[in-house]
């Protein structure tokens, strides 16, 4: 079973507050992800991604994204982890360049799918009707 890491849009799309078409839009793909997509993968996240969820200005959105991933497997954030962070964020391939993973060739990392609830809907449940 594939793998896949759930970070801060996920659940915050997931319980937005925002009314306007492409808010509503993201929410409505991201729990038709969620309710019918994601129980095929093996979920995860990490203390990173609740720290920022709580970071959050509104109490009863932050209990409810949180509450959204409390089940998942959460990550270490590792002091390898952290370093390939801070190569990252010194070469500026996060989150402007989009030539990342050629950093991660250099690290003998391999590069992850990124992906978006909408990737995984077909054009007849993503029409915004």
């Amino acid at each position: 079973m594939a793998a896949v890491y759930i970070e801060t849009t996920i659940p915050s799309f997931f319980h937005t507050a925002r009314k306007d078409t492409r808010s509503l839009a993201r929410k409505r793909w991201t729990r038709e992800w969620w309710g019918e997509i994601a129980p095929g993968f093996q979920l995860h996240s990490s203390d990173a991604v609740i720290a920022e969820l709580q970071r959050g200005t509104r109490e009863d959105l932050k209990t409810q994204r949180i509450e959204l991933i409390s089940a998942l497997e959460l990550l270490e954030v590792s002091d390898d982890v952290m370093e390939i962070a801070t190569i990252y964020i010194d070469r500026l391939v996060m989150p402007r360049d989009g030539a990342g993973d050629q950093v991660n060739d250099e690290l003998g990392l391999s590069t992850p799918l990124l992906t978006t609830p909408l990737n995984y809907l077909s054009e007849d449940e993503s029409d915004g009707d």
